[in-house]
C-alpha cells in the first residue's frame, strides 16, 4: 500500500477515537435536536461508514490508548462533545430560532459534565444575554458566571467580561456584578483575580461619573501592584492586572487628581514614567497638571513648556487647553496666540494645535486667519474636526452657501446627535468636548436671525423652476433649522421638497415634521402629514406603519379626535404583535391607556393600563414604561378624588427605588396640594430637583409647595421660572402662579395668568372640566 494511502488509513483510524468529541450533522436524520438534547451524549456517526477499502489495503482500528482513560478525562471528553454539539445548534440558529434554545440546553450540559470546562461556560453567558436584555436573563447570565466562577479561578474572567459586556449599555449593572464578586467565598482577596476586579470596577465607576469610588478602586490596586517589601505578586502576575501599565497608571493619575489627591496622582504618573522609560516630556504635562492642582501655576508652566517643545501630540487638546488655563492663572492671556502660533510654526502637521489656534483666531473674530488654520492647504475637509471648526468661521464670514453645506456633510456622515448624553458619553473627551462644541454652534446659528434668513433665501432660490435644484439632505437639514428655530412655515416646506423627491422617502422625515406640526399645535397638519406616512405605498414604510399610527395617535387625540386616536394606537399595537416586536409591544399597548387617560375616560384608561402591567414582564424594554403605568394609575386615581389609592402607588415604588425622582416630585406634590406633611414634600421635591434641575413639573411642584409653606414670594419665583421654560405652557403652571400672584395683592396678574391658562386649555384642547370651572370661578365667569 503507497504511503499516502497509509497516512489516509491512519488519520481515519485516530478519527474514530476523535469524533465522539464531535456530533454530526447526519444525525439529524436519525434525532431530531429536542431528542438530542436530551440524550446522555450527541449521537456520532462511523466515520469508515462511508469509505471502502481497496483491495489488499488493511482494515483501520480505533485508536486503543495504552494508558486507560480516567475519569476526569471521560468527563471533559463528554463535555466537549456536548460544547461542540451546541455550536452546531447556534449555527443552525440563523434560519431556526428554536436551535437556539437546543444550543443553550447542550451548554448547559456540557456544564453539568464538567463543571471546570470554562468554554462551555462562555457559549452559555453569551447566548442568554444575546438579543434583548431583561432582568430573567441577566439574572440567569450572572449565576451561571458565578457557578464557572465557584468551580475554577478562571471563572472570575467570565464574571468580568459579563460585566463588561452589561456596562456597555448601562454602566451601572457592570458595577453590581462586580460589586458582588467581591463579596464571593470563593474569591481570594489576594489573588490576581480580586485585583483585576477592582481594576474593572475602578473603570466602570470612572464611566459612571462617580471619580470619588473610581479613586478608591484605583488606590486599592496602585497599592497592590506597587508593593515592593515584601512584594504582593511577581512581575508576570502584575503584567496580568495592569495589562497596559502606563495608560492604566496615567489613568490613575488623572482620576486621583479629578479628586483632589494631588500626591496620590504624583506617584501614578511617577510609575507611568518609570515604566515608559523615556519620553520625560510626557511626564512633565503630568507634573504641570498636579502643580496647577496645587496652586504652582509658574512652575506647571515650566513643566508643561517642556512637553511643548518635545512636540509631542498625545495628550491632544487637552494640552493646548492646559497652557491657556495656565496663562489666565497668571494673567498672561495675550501670550496665548503668540505662544501658539510659534508652536505650530515649529510642527506644522500638529492637528490638534492647528484647530485650537483657529478657535482662538475665532474667539478674536480673525476669521479668515482661523479658515486658513483649519483649510491648511485643503479645497474640500471632510472629517469632524474641520466640519465643526469651520461652522463659527463661515457665521462670522457670512458665506452661508458653504456654512449650511457644513450642516448637511455633518448629518451626512451620521456623527453622533450631541444631545444623546449615553451616546456622547461612550467618545473620548476630545470627541465629547469637540461634539458639545457642535451643539453650541448649531444652537448659535439658529438664533442668528441673519444667517436663518440667508438659508431660507438660499432654499427658496433652488427649489425655483421645473426641476429643483436643491438635494433631499439639504432640504432635510433646512427643514430641522428651520424648525428648531421654530419657522415653522419654512420648515414644512423644506421638510416637504424631501419628502416629495424621494420615491422611498424615510419614515424619520414624516415623523420630524408631524411632531414638529403637533408642536406648534397645528394637529389637523400633523394628522395630514402622518396618514399620508401610514398610507404610503413604500413597502419600507408599510414595514413601519405601526410606528406612524403610534404617533398619529397623539395628532389625533390632541386634536380632540379621541376615537380616532384609540384605533390608530390599537391598530399600532395588533401590527407591533404581528411584527415581532415582543416586549416593544408594551409601549404601543400603554399608548391606549394614555389616550383614554388624557381623554379624560379615567376607567377605561385605569382597564388598559392594569392590562399593561398584568401582561408584560418587567425587562429593560419595558421597565420605564411599566413604571410610567403607574405614575398615570396614580394620577388618575387622585383625578378621581381617591388619594388613597393615588398615594399608596407612588410609595410602593418608593418602597422598591426611595431615589426614584418621579415619584419623590409626584407624592410630594401630591401632599403639598393636600397641604399635608409639607416638611417631608419639601424635601422629596427638592430631592427630585436635584435629580432633574431643568424639570419644568418639578419647578412647578417646588414652588406649590413653597406656596404652601407659606413662603409666596419664592413659590411665585419658582413659578414664573417653570412657566417661562420650553415645557411651562402648562395650565396647572399658570393656575399656580396667578395664585401666588392672588395672594401677594397682585391682581391683575394673577387674572392675566389664569386667563393665559383657559388660553391653553383651548388651545391644547383640554378635557380637564374641574381645572377649566376653577380657573372661570377665580377669574369671576359662571363656572358652565
Amino acid at each position: 500500500m503507497d504511503l499516502v494511502r497509509r497516512l489516509i488509513l491512519c488519520l481515519l483510524a485516530l478519527a474514530a477515537f476523535q469524533i465522539s468529541i464531535a456530533p454530526s450533522t447526519a444525525r439529524a436524520v436519525e434525532t431530531t435536536a429536542e431528542e438530542e438534547a436530551e440524550q446522555e451524549a450527541p449521537v456520532t456517526p462511523n466515520p469508515l461508514e462511508k469509505f471502502k477499502l481497496q483491495i489488499g489495503d488493511e482494515a483501520p482500528v480505533p485508536y486503543d490508548p495504552i494508558k486507560p482513560e480516567d475519569s476526569e478525562h471521560k468527563h471533559r471528553r463528554k463535555a466537549i462533545s456536548w460544547q461542540l454539539a451546541g455550536q452546531l445548534h447556534l449555527s443552525n440558529a440563523e434560519t431556526d430560532k428554536a436551535e437556539l434554545k437546543v444550543a443553550e440546553n447542550c451548554f448547559r450540559k456540557a456544564v453539568e459534565a464538567d463543571p471546570t470546562f470554562m468554554r462551555s461556560y462562555q457559549m452559555l453567558v453569551s447566548l442568554l444575554i444575546s438579543g434583548p436584555i431583561n432582568d430573567e436573563k441577566i439574572a440567569e447570565a450572572k449565576k451561571v458566571a458565578f457557578q464557572a466562577a465557584e468551580n475554577s479561578g478562571e471563572g472570575f474572567t467570565l464574571v468580568r467580561q459579563l460585566a463588561g459586556l452589561l456596562a456597555r449599555t448601562q454602566v451601572d449593572r457592570g458595577i453590581n456584578v462586580l460589586i458582588e464578586a467581591l463579596s464571593t467565598k470563593s474569591l481570594d482577596p489576594k489573588s490576581v483575580s480580586y485585583y483585576q476586579i477592582q481594576r474593572d470596577l475602578g473603570l466602570f465607576y470612572r464611566l459612571g461619573g462617580n471619580s470619588q469610588k473610581a479613586a478608591e478602586c484605583y488606590q486599592v490596586v496602585f497599592d497592590a501592584v506597587t508593593k515592593t517589601d515584601p512584594a504582593l505578586f511577581n512581575a508576570q502576575q502584575i503584567q496580568e492586572i495592569v495589562v497596559d501599565p502606563v495608560a492604566l497608571y496615567e489613568e490613575m493619575g488623572e482620576v486621583f487628581l479629578s479628586v483632589k489627591k494631588p500626591t496620590e496622582a504624583l506617584a501614578a504618573f511617577n510609575k507611568a514614567s518609570e515604566v515608559r522609560g523615556s519620553h520625560s516630556a510626557a511626564h512633565a504635562y503630568n507634573l504641570a497638571q498636579i502643580f496647577r492642582e496645587t496652586g504652582k501655576s509658574a512652575e506647571a508652566l515650566v513643566e508643561l513648556q517642556k512637553y511643548l517643545d518635545a512636540q509631542l501630540q498625545s495628550k491632544g487638546r487637552n494640552a493646548y487647553q492646559l497652557l491657556k488655563d495656565l496663562l489666565t492663572d497668571l494673567k498672561q492671556e495675550s501670550e496665548l496666540v503668540d505662544r501658539l502660533e510659534k508652536l505650530r510654526a515649529k510642527d506644522p502637521q500638529n492637528s490638534s494645535l492647528r484647530y485650537f489656534l483657529a478657535e482662538q483666531y475665532v474667539d478674536q473674530k480673525r476669521f479668515q486667519e482661523a479658515e486658513q488654520a483649519i483649510l491648511n492647504g485643503q479645497t474640500d475637509p471632510k472629517d469632524t474636526y474641520s466640519l465643526v471648526g469651520l461652522i463659527p468661521v463661515y457665521r462670522g464670514l457670512k458665506k452661508y452657501e458653504p456654512l449650511l453645506n457644513l450642516f448637511v456633510l455633518y448629518k451626512i456622515n451620521r456623527l453622533p446627535d450631541p444631545d444623546q448624553n449615553d451616546q456622547v458619553g461612550k467618545l473620548d473627551s476630545e470627541l465629547q468636548t469637540l461634539l458639545r462644541r457642535y451643539a453650541k454652534e448649531r444652537e448659535l446659528t439658529i438664533q442668528d436671525a441673519e444667517t436663518m434668513d440667508a438659508f431660507v433665501n438660499l432654499g427658496k432660490e433652488w427649489l425655483k423652476g421645473d426641476e429643483a435644484k436643491i438635494q433631499p439632505p439639504q432640504a432635510e437639514v433646512l427643514g430641522e433649522l428651520c424648525g428648531s428655530a421654530e419657522r415653522i412655515d419654512d420648515a414644512k416646506t423644506f421638510y416637504r421638497q424631501a419628502i416629495d423627491m424621494q420615491n422611498e422617502p424615510p419614515l424619520q422625515l414624516f415623523l420630524e415634521l408631524g411632531q414638529l406640526l403637533q408642536g406648534a399645535d397645528r394637529y389637523d397638519e400633523a394628522v395630514e402629514v402622518l396618514k399620508e406616512c401610514a398610507n404610503h405605498p413604500s413597502e419600507a414604510l408599510q414595514d413601519q406603519r405601526w410606528r406612524s399610527l403610534y404617533m398619529l395617535s397623539y395628532a389625533l387625540e390632541f386634536g380632540g379626535k379621541t376615537d380616532e386616536a384609540i384605533a390608530a394606537a390599537t391598530e399600532s399595537k395588533t401590527l407591533g404583535e404581528k411584527s415581532g416586536l415582543g416586549d416593544f409591544v408594551s409601549i404601543l399597548h400603554a399608548q391606549i391607556g394614555w389616550v383614554n387617560y388624557h381623554a379624560q375616560r379615567l376607567d377605561d384608561a385605569i382597564r388598559i393600563y392594569e392590562e399593561v402591567l398584568a401582561k408584560y414582564r418587567k425587562t429593560e424594554l419595558t421597565a420605564q414604561t411599566l413604571e410610567n403605568c403607574r405614575f398615570s394609575l396614580s394620577a388618575i386615581y387622585v383625578l378621581k378624588g381617591d388619594m388613597t389609592k393615588g398615594e399608596a402607588i407612588l410609595e410602593q415604588v418608593l418602597a422598591e427605588n426611595p431615589e426614584n425622582p418621579q415619584a419623590n416630585n409626584d407624592l410630594g406634590y401630591l401632599w403639598a396640594d393636600q397641604g399635608k406633611n409639607l416638611d417631608k414634600a419639601l424635601a422629596m421635591i427638592t430631592k427630585a430637583l436635584t435629580s432633574e434641575p431643568e424639570n419644568a413639573a418639578y419647578i412647578d411642584s417646588m414652588g406649590w409647595v413653597l406656596f404652601k409653606l407659606g413662603r409666596v414670594e419664592e413659590a411665585a419665583q419658582k413659578l414664573e421660572q417653570a412657566v417661562s421654560m420650553k415645557r411651562g405652557d402648562d395650565p396647572t403652571l399658570h393656575e399656580h402662579l396667578g395664585d401666588c400672584y392672588a395672594k401677594l395683592g397682585r391682581t391683575e396678574d394673577a387674572k392675566k395668568i389664569w386667563t393665559k391658562a383657559l388660553e391653553l386649555m383651548d388651545k391644547k384642547k383640554s378635557k380637564d372640566e374641574k381645572l377649566r370651572k376653577s380657573l372661570r370661578v377665580r377669574l369671576g365667569m359662571p363656572a358652565e
